[in-house]
C-alpha cells in the first residue's frame, strides 16, 4: 500500500512537470503568434490605404485622360478590392499571459524549453 501510495505521488509529479513544461512552451509560442497577427494588421491597413489613393488619386485620373482620348487602346484596369478581415485574436486570459504571469524576457526566441527554469 505504501509502495502504491509512493508510485501516485511519483507520478503526481512527474504530471505537474509535463503539464508546466507544456503550458510554458504554448506561452512561449503564442508571444510570436501575437507579434505576427499584429504585423498583419498593420499590414491589411497600410495595403487598405495604398487602394484608397490609388482609387482615389490614379484611377480617377486615368478615367479623366481615357475620356479625353488617350490611351484608347489602353487594356481595362483591373479590378482592385479592399481587405475587410484582421487578423484573429489570440485570447491573452486564454493562453496565461497576464500581469501576474507576464512572458519571460526574450521569449521570442525560446521555442525549446529543455533546461528552462521558471524565474518565480
Amino acid at each position: 500500500m505504501v509502495v502504491r501510495q509512493q508510485k501516485l505521488a511519483m507520478n503526481a509529479e512527474e504530471i505537474y512537470k509535463v503539464a508546466e513544461t507544456i503550458f510554458d512552451r504554448i506561452r512561449l509560442v503564442a508571444e510570436p503568434v501575437s507579434r505576427m497577427g499584429k504585423a498583419l494588421d498593420t499590414q491589411v491597413k497600410e495595403y487598405n490605404s495604398m487602394i484608397t489613393s490609388f482609387e482615389t488619386r490614379l484611377i480617377v485620373s486615368a478615367k479623366s485622360l481615357q475620356n479625353l482620348g488617350g490611351a484608347a487602346h489602353a487594356k481595362e484596369l483591373p479590378e482592385l478590392g479592399r481587405v475587410d478581415r484582421l487578423a484573429a485574436r489570440l485570447d491573452d486570459v486564454k493562453w496565461g499571459v497576464d500581469d501576474a504571469h507576464p512572458l519571460p524576457e526574450g521569449s521570442s526566441e525560446i521555442l525549446d524549453l529543455e533546461g528552462y527554469e521558471d524565474p518565480s
